[in-house]
């Protein structure tokens, strides 16, 4: 016994096989391979998921001492410009690798420049791979100059446990006035006939 099909029953197993094609090659393919259907579009027309911001994209990072890689980036920011004899609160974060098994810090300022809080991180252990570890540092500079601050981290990897210093560089009020006053602007040299 022989069933016909017609023209009608060809195009309804056309289309079902396709959808079945497309389903299938949905389900064996990902948006890294760029091919396959989504919800009836397709891999390239899949809008890219939203990042999340960097809560510290704003803040400063830093210097290190030491050259290369770190376990730990230092960053900082600071609300205003500091003036003598006003205490100033400076925005630090500590942003360890998955390597950092513990690590602790100690701030402290160059002569001139106290800081009257938060001149320490005690030990974080185990702490969250890139994950920021706010603290807050007061600083109190006695009159105009260029100050810096100085982070030393002790950082614990399983490798090793290591010391590193990072600078802060700070401006209080006008700088250094007197450098400012000293330094006479260059005039061209007239030609002699």
């Amino acid at each position: 016994m022989q069933t016909r099909v017609g023209p009608l029953g060809w195009r309804v197993a056309a289309l079902v096989t396709a959808c079945l094609v497309a389903c299938l090659a949905a389900c064996g393919s990902s948006d890294k391979e760029g091919g396959g259907l989504l919800h009836g579009k397709s891999a390239k027309d899949k809008k890219p998921a939203a990042v999340a911001a960097d809560p510290t994209a704003d803040m400063s990072a830093a210097v290190s001492a030491v050259k290369g890689p770190s376990p730990v980036t230092v960053k900082f920011q600071m609300p205003d410009r500091p003036q003598p004899g006003q205490p100033l609160a400076v925005e630090f974060v500590l942003i360890p690798d998955a390597s950092v098994q513990s690590l602790a810090a100690k701030f402290e300022g160059d002569e001139g420049l106290a800081v009257v809080s938060g001149d320490q991180v005690p030990a974080v252990e185990k702490p969250a791979a890139n994950v920021p570890i706010r603290h807050t540092v007061t600083v109190l500079p006695k009159s105009d100059g260029v100050y810096t601050v100085t982070a030393t981290l002790t950082v614990a990897t399983e490798e090793e446990t290591k010391g590193r210093v990072y600078s802060i560089p700070l401006i209080a009020g006008n700088g250094l006035p007197q450098l400012a006053s000293h330094a006479e602007p260059t005039r061209p040299s007239k030609a002699r006939p």
